[in-house]
């Protein structure tokens, strides 16, 4: 069951830990911990950096050190990773509703139509990048919702509504979200092509290795190299990239000298 850190901590936010906790399974349950963990500490500081306030401070130290205890113990004790798990939820929960008061707070001093106006146009200058950059990668990632989003917030301040801060902020986290997923899609076809490039140097590897054992060449040393090929094959099918890499340059500088 996978979730994303934007619907985990919307969950969290609305009270709806309940739904989480009956549908989910120990692993699952660390998995959704880890992910508001780290959201809601981006959350943290990105709205209060250098200067949290204690309160916080204290309540994510309790959230942080639940899940830390929820990763211990899920191997052994069911009961007690689901109670490390309700705990550190409980905490981040308190924190995204006084984040919550603490936005509401800064929104009702807020009167800059300017502000958010080029704060919009900023974001919408990056999702532009950010459609440009995976329409380069041929990725199907989607960006309905950002840009129903983006014109909804912009129609709002074109007819000079300044409750728009929430909905800014949500932009924003929709918008961090699509980076990570082209970060992901790119490293995922960098790593592709080369796992292709190292495939195809293997059949031409022997290739070559056929020939040279027709030629009567040394067998026992065809024979390693075929070994070495064969390991970097098995290597790569387990998803092993690191160790294949390494092997596979191993068998490129033998075969310069071949």
């Amino acid at each position: 069951m996978k979730k994303t850190v934007y619907l985990t901590i919307t969950l969290i936010t609305f009270g709806m830990i309940p739904t989480i906790y009956a549908d989910s399974n120990n692993d699952d349950l660390l998995r959704i911990a880890l992910e508001a963990d780290q959201q809601i500490l981006l959350q943290i500081n990105s709205i209060y950096g250098s200067t949290i306030p204690s309160h916080i401070k204290s309540l994510y130290e309790q959230g942080h050190q639940s899940v830390i205890e929820l990763e211990n113990s899920i191997e052994n004790n069911s009961e007690e990773s689901k109670e490390n798990f309700l705990s550190a939820l409980k905490s981040f929960k308190q924190i995204s509703k006084f984040i919550q008061k603490s936005s509401d707070a800064v929104n009702n001093l807020e009167n800059n139509y300017k502000s958010y106006k080029d704060e919009i146009q900023r974001l919408e200058k990056f999702i532009n990048s950010l459609k440009s950059a995976s329409q380069k990668l041929n990725s199907s990632i989607d960006f309905t919702i950002v840009d129903s989003l983006l014109s909804e917030i912009k129609q709002k301040i074109s007819n000079n509504e300044n409750d728009t801060r929430q909905q800014i902020d949500e932009l924003k986290s929709l918008t961090y979200s699509l980076k990570q997923q082209i970060h992901e899609t790119s490293s995922h076809k960098n790593q592709d092509k080369f796992i292709n490039f190292m495939q195809n140097q293997l059949d031409q590897f022997e290739i070559k290795l056929q020939k040279f054992s027709n030629n009567e060449s040394d067998p026992d040393r065809i024979e390693e190299i075929r070994s070495l090929i064969s390991q970097t094959r098995t290597l790569i099918s387990e998803k092993n990239f690191e160790d294949a890499k390494i092997i596979f340059n191993d068998i490129t500088e033998v075969m310069k000298n071949i």
